[in-house]
């Protein structure tokens, strides 16, 4: 995924690159320096439960599962990032599986398995991470929505990064054609912040 919210960060100094405050975004002309993040935080693998579910890093074993969510173009107009932009080696089944372990190594993304009786349905991942902010994520496998996988996993995993990494805030964004995602992050609290033309903009605050 390609997709940028951050809070305002203030260069350490002026070798961290210039800051968009209109967009949010940061410019980067010139290299950042290395800071801690939430990401540093984690202490993998994560292992997070709830009442049905099993919240947990995706493993080799669920390559299959992963590659038929992540290739799944119809299930994944809402998105927001088609893979076959960035897609520079074949497709293989293990594909999808490989790239979130180099995101998650360049610590870009952790994307996380949402599991339901040791199978893979679904995914969140974690991104856009500051010190104290991160942006969330969140899909479920066709044949497995409509169950509330998705609410129960995200509340679960916002607890988890309040509680244990002690984030202040979790943002999240939503194309605007969506409106099934945009009712469950208001429904577990999320407040609309703004929109521009594709998405609407989300955070809950610790």
């Amino acid at each position: 995924m390609k997709k940028l919210l951050m809070s305002e960060i203030k260069p350490l100094n002026k070798n961290m690159g210039k800051y968009s405050k209109e967009k949010g975004i940061p410019l980067r002309t010139k290299p950042f320096i290395d800071v801690n993040t939430l990401f540093d935080k984690i202490v993998s693998p994560v292992l997070l439960k709830t009442e049905r579910l099993t919240v947990c890093d995706v493993e080799e074993r669920d390559a299959k599962d992963y590659y038929d969510l992540c290739a799944d173009e119809e299930n994944n107009k809402f998105w927001g990032y088609d893979y076959k932009k960035d897609l520079k080696k074949p497709l293989t089944k293990d594909y999808f599986y490989q790239t979130q372990l180099d995101l998650k190594a360049r610590k870009e993304e952790y994307s996380l398995a949402i599991k339901y009786k040791d199978r893979l349905v679904g995914e969140i991942v974690l991104w856009n991470m500051t010190d104290e902010q991160a942006e969330i994520g969140y899909r479920i496998k066709k044949e497995y929505q409509g169950r509330g996988y998705a609410k129960e996993s995200v509340k679960r995993v916002i607890d988890y990064l309040f509680s244990e990494l002690s984030a202040k805030t979790v943002c999240a964004r939503v194309i605007k054609l969506n409106g099934k995602s945009a009712k469950l992050l208001i429904d577990i609290g999320f407040n609309k912040i703004k929109e521009d033309e594709t998405y609407y903009y989300y955070e809950k605050q610790n």
